[in-house]
């Protein structure tokens, strides 16, 4: 049933109930009254307040992703980067890799879940991510954690954003045909 039917059925728009009462035998409710004998449930409420913003959710994360890897691999001048790794005792080849190879993950993430792809297990992947970059960084550059842009503190809220991303998703389906 779509807003039109609705509305339709509001406005009293509805066929003559008497040729259906002798057919079967029995007078079908109204249509506020069979909205008032089944009441919304919780779940139903929560379901509708959220239905439209699964999607913005994920565009949202999606582009936190995919921001946050082309500014560190093309906008943030790379020697305050590599600095700050080596501060962290990477240095060399090996930073450069992690901070070329993780910005592009960071992409690759993002744009997996922009289209849609994998979403649960991509959204995942990116839990475990936040969780290794707020945990190595905290433990090995702690100033991070009093920075007033707050970088670290900044992953709890999306972790947990994540987590909803994942929870609203819901398990893969499986059709009969399979």
């Amino acid at each position: 049933m779509n807003g039109s039917m609705v509305d339709l059925l509001r406005r009293g728009s509805t066929a003559p109930v008497e040729p259906f009462e002798r057919g079967f035998g029995w007078r079908p409710r109204g249509f506020a009254g069979a909205l008032a004998a089944r009441p919304s449930s919780e779940a139903e409420l929560w379901h509708a307040r959220l239905y439209g913003l699964r999607p913005l959710l994920r565009f949202a994360l999606a582009f936190v992703w995919i921001w946050t890897g082309l500014v560190s691999a093309l906008l943030h001048p790379p020697q305050a980067s590599l600095d700050l790794l080596a501060s962290a005792g990477l240095t060399a080849a090996p930073a450069v890799t992690a901070l070329y190879g993780l910005a592009l993950v960071d992409v690759l993430l993002g744009l997996a879940l922009l289209a849609g792809w994998r979403v649960r297990e991509v959204a995942w992947i990116q839990v475990v991510m936040m969780a290794g970059y707020t945990l190595g960084a905290g433990l090995l550059l702690p100033q991070l954690w009093i920075d007033p842009f707050g970088p670290l503190s900044k992953n709890l809220p999306l972790i947990v954003a994540t987590l909803m991303l994942i929870a609203m998703e819901g398990p893969r389906r499986c059709s009969t045909s399979d």
